[in-house]
């Protein structure tokens, strides 16, 4: 496992801030190898855009 942080000053709406961390989250887990991953969020919004 590990954990990341990147600062962003691009997006202007927390639905964006949390859509781009979902993003670099599951790029993470590919690129550490993960074929199974459990994704949480505190914005449901982006996760029922996921689905």
């Amino acid at each position: 496992m590990g954990s990341c942080f990147r600062i962003h000053n691009l997006f202007s709406s927390v639905f964006m801030v949390e859509a781009v961390a979902v993003l670099h989250g599951l790029q993470f887990a590919q690129e550490m190898g993960f074929l199974h991953v459990v994704l949480q969020s505190d914005s449901r919004t982006v996760i029922l855009k996921l689905q």
